[in-house]
Parts: C-alpha cells; structure tokens; sequence
C-alpha cells in the first residue's frame, strides 16, 4: 500500500483490489474451517454407538502431561515467527 500511494497515476482500482482479495482470503479460509468442522462433526456423530461417540470426542488430552501441553503451546507460538524469515 506505501508503494501505491507513491504512484501518480489513479490508484483506487488497484487499492479496491488489495482490500478485496485480503477479505476475500480470510473469508474463504474461515468458511473451509467451518466446513472442514462439520464435516468432521457429522462422522462423529453417525458413528453407530453411543459409547463409540463419547469415545472419539473424548480423547484430547486427558492423560498427557501438563509439560507437554506447555511445549506444544510454546512450539506453537515460536515456529511461525522463527520460519518467516525463511520463507520470505
């Protein structure tokens, strides 16, 4: 957006087009997660038994340690930052 407002000529298609695409982006991304959850919401809940239901909701994280869910959130919010500069 710096370099377009640097520009002398009529800019405010290609700005429009910027900020389309950016909501656009976030959109789409949002409505596949969505999709993706009740997708996987209907398997689970047509699974035959009732035990075999609770079974597949029930199994993240009861027995794991709370150092391990500590590390998992840490490498969570390290990785990306640390990997940014690589792929750019």
């Amino acid at each position: 957006m710096a370099l377009i407002k640097i520009a002398c000529a009529e800019t405010r298609i290609r700005r429009a087009y910027s900020l389309i695409v950016a909501f656009l982006t976030g959109g789409v991304d949002f409505i596949l997660i969505i999709c993706s959850y009740v997708l996987i919401l209907n398997t689970v809940f047509h699974l035959p038994s009732k035990d075999a239901r609770l079974k597949t909701l029930g199994t993240f994280g009861h027995k794991v340690t709370p150092q391990v869910h500590i590390f998992v959130a840490n490498i969570y919010l390290l990785v990306p930052p640390m990997v940014n500069p690589i792929i750019y």
